[in-house]
């Protein structure tokens, strides 16, 4: 019988990560509008994904408050600039039920607008 060739078949550990973290936000509803075009901007990241939701908290008998979600896929060079920027542009520490987080991502391609519409945009 073949021996398989897969990685995790042999008990060898690989780093499957791509050099790109994800990094979500969650806040009040109506907050991110403002941050997407900022980040266009001031960083040229030209997609992202901003979900609506309703979350609630047992701690706080809070139930049904709409929530928006941003999530932007970034290199893992400039993680740590955009998730400072998000942070405070959020104002993450003083608005309830704000949170922030970036992780590694297994697997992402980069998107980038076309050479000629990335001039239409400028």
């Amino acid at each position: 019988m073949p021996q398989s060739e897969h990685p995790m078949d042999s008990g060898q550990s690989q780093d499957h990560t791509t050099g790109y973290k994800l990094i979500a936000c969650v806040s009040a509803q109506g907050t991110t509008g403002p941050i997407v075009e900022s980040l266009y901007s001031d960083f040229g990241i030209v997609s992202c994904n901003v979900m609506l939701g309703r979350g609630g908290s047992g701690h706080d008998r809070s139930f049904g408050i709409e929530v928006e979600v941003l999530e932007i896929v970034v290199s893992a060079e400039r993680s740590d600039e955009v998730f400072e920027y998000l942070y405070e542009k959020l104002d993450v520490r003083n608005q309830p039920r704000c949170f922030i987080y970036q992780q590694d991502l297994g697997r992402s391609n980069e998107y980038l607008l076309p050479p000629d519409q990335q001039q239409v945009q400028q």
